[in-house]
Formats: structure tokens, C-alpha cells, sequence
């Protein structure tokens, strides 16, 4: 039997702090699965000329959500700014792998394994590129 947790995005406004909180809730709880904290000057530019977010990984192993469709000037701005939230991807999947988070069933062990595999070959893919630079 295959089960699924249905996530939804959240997006508010934290008036007391002056961020934007994003964040992916379950259906049945208010539990944030990830959540992230987007500087205003990140976030208004990207509405206002609505541009759609990618992530994208550098490297070094830093995941970092970005804006697709804006100027080069207002994504200088951004990246000037320190406005592009990043996380480091061990963060990302430390978070993924909070004990609260994983079902004690078949199909967590058959994600996780999947998701095991989907390392293992980035990591080969690391050693790969590794081996180019140093031959």
C-alpha cells in the first residue's frame, strides 16, 4: 500500500521581524516540514515582477533558491544584498530525515532507499568530476 504526505505551502509576511516565512505544512497539522526566511528585498521584487523561483546546487554543496525571469539589475541587487536564501544540502536532508517526519511503514524504508541510491550517484557523479580535474 502506497500512502503519501500531502504538503502545502505556506507564505506570510512576519511583520516583526520584516521576512517573509515559506514554508511546507502537512494537511492535518500546522508542522513545518522545511521553512525558510526571505528578506523583504528579496522577496518584493520577485512579486512585483512576477518571477517564478528555481533552486539550484553549487559546487560546494550549497543549495540556493533563485529567482528565473527578473533583470540582471534587480538580480544584482539580490545577490548584493545576500537576499538569495541558500541551505546547505546535509541541512536539507537532515531536515528531510526528522524522526517526526518519517512514517514508521514500507513505503518510508522504500523512499529512503531511494533517496540512499539518488546519493550514492551524486556522490559517484562528486568522484567522477573529482578524477577529471586531478588526470
Amino acid at each position: 500500500m502506497t500512502s503519501s504526505l500531502k504538503l502545502n505551502l505556506n507564505f506570510e509576511f512576519a511583520a516583526d521581524s520584516e521576512v517573509y516565512k515559506a514554508s511546507f505544512q502537512g494537511d492535518e497539522s500546522k508542522v513545518e516540514h522545511l521553512a525558510l526566511s526571505l528578506p523583504v528585498e528579496a522577496v518584493d521584487p520577485l512579486v512585483l515582477t512576477k518571477a517564478q523561483l528555481s533552486i539550484s546546487i553549487s559546487t560546494s554543496g550549497v543549495l540556493t533558491i533563485h529567482p528565473e525571469g527578473v533583470s540582471d539589475e534587480i538580480l544584482r541587487l539580490l545577490m548584493d544584498a545576500n537576499a538569495l536564501p541558500t541551505m546547505p544540502l546535509s541541512e536539507a536532508i537532515r531536515r528531510t530525515l526528522n524522526p517526526e517526519l518519517l512514517a514508521p511503514d514500507e513505503d518510508a524504508v522504500e523512499d529512503l532507499a531511494k533517496l540512499r541510491q539518488e546519493l550514492e550517484t551524486a556522490l559517484q557523479l562528486t568522484n567522477e568530476a573529482l578524477a577529471n580535474i586531478h588526470s
